[in-house]
């Protein structure tokens, strides 16, 4: 109609839906273009539906996660058996886009012309508990940014390899990968995994848990609780250690489960020891000012993006999601 829309109107239109029902999902075009590894192609102007990858026109983009829980042993990473899952994982979707069916001739085209892949983490909350760091904590922010800085350098390593036997992706020359050919224009990102994980039996990207117990329904209608098996062994020992008899043990860890599956947390069991509730915090029961901090953790050595939900409670304000996204454009974010 040729109305003029201000940037003032339309910064209270998002902060308004997102106060309202969390909706719009937000992405910051100018960073990801600042990180755009062909610039000689464009401008990337669009993503994959959850927002993690970045895409030019036409463009597609294998995603694969690696369930960082099973890298854990005794509560230590394995930092070999998780290079040689990268390395994998990295030969696996690269090679997915010579044996994939394309749709239509132009996505072919354009997603060979980069040979962008997602390799990225799950299970990285149970990996937290595993190594006993809260995931809203400084040290667990720190750990997992080393993690993923490892996973990146690694995945780059072998796509140099696999440029050195089958050539550079064809689109190389004038991209930033300038000190030497690698196959894939990019290689990691963090995808949502919301049905991988469930296959896998882990926590959900980089997510912290939303609840240590909850109902879950089957095909035929049958509920049944899951209870996450970390949170279970260390509540197992944390009672055995309060002074719970062996004979009480099961029937006390039942009950904290109970309490667990209907609260969603055990914040409020204040009988439960300090150092056993701040390390099994749940979605909700961390600041949202720390779900922003470790997304910006990882971002850091991420190629593409990263799908993630910020919990906020029920009596956020519009000015806490304003504060939100200006903080996620000032910790770089995409």
């Amino acid at each position: 109609t040729g109305d003029t829309v201000t940037v003032g109107r339309i910064w209270t239109a998002i902060v308004e839906g997102i106060w309202k029902n969390g909706e719009p999902g937000v992405l910051f075009f100018d960073e990801i273009n600042r990180r755009n590894p062909t610039p000689q192609l464009g401008e990337i102007n669009t993503t994959n539906p959850c927002g993690e990858q970045p895409l030019f026109p036409y463009e597609s983009c294998v995603l694969g996660s690696i369930n960082l829980a099973a890298c854990m042993h005794d509560g230590v990473l394995d930092d070999t058996l998780l290079d040689e899952t990268v390395r994998m994982g990295t030969r696996l979707l690269d090679l997915v886009i010579d044996k994939n069916t394309f749709p239509i001739p132009q996505i072919e085209e354009a997603t060979k012309r980069t040979r962008k892949i997602g390799l990225g983490l799950m299970g990285v909350h149970d990996a937290l508990l595993m190594a006993g760091l809260a995931y809203d904590s400084p040290e667990g922010r720190a750990w997992c940014e080393q993690v993923m800085q490892r996973v990146t350098r690694t995945a780059v390593d072998e796509s140099r390899q696999l440029a050195a036997k089958r050539g550079p992706f064809p689109a190389w020359e004038g991209s930033t990968w300038k000190e030497f050919p690698v196959r894939n224009a990019a290689m990691t990102t963090i995808a949502p995994t919301g049905t991988i994980s469930l296959l896998a039996g882990c926590s959900s990207g980089i997510e912290p848990i939303f609840s240590f117990a909850y109902t879950r329904k089957n095909t035929v209608g049958k509920t049944f609780v899951i209870v996450n098996p970390v949170f279970r062994e260390h509540l197992k020992k944390t009672l055995s250690k309060v002074g719970i008899s062996t004979e009480g043990l099961e029937k006390k860890t039942e009950e904290v489960i109970a309490h667990v599956h209907e609260k969603g947390t055990v914040q409020d069991l204040e009988w439960l020891p300090k150092d056993f509730r701040a390390l099994c915090r749940t979605a909700l029961d961390i600041n949202w000012k720390d779900h922003i901090l470790m997304q910006a953790a990882f971002q850091k050595h991420v190629h593409a993006s990263i799908s993630k939900t910020i919990n906020m409670p029920a009596s956020a304000t519009r000015e806490d999601c304003a504060e939100a996204l200006l903080m996620a454009w000032t910790l770089k974010l995409k």
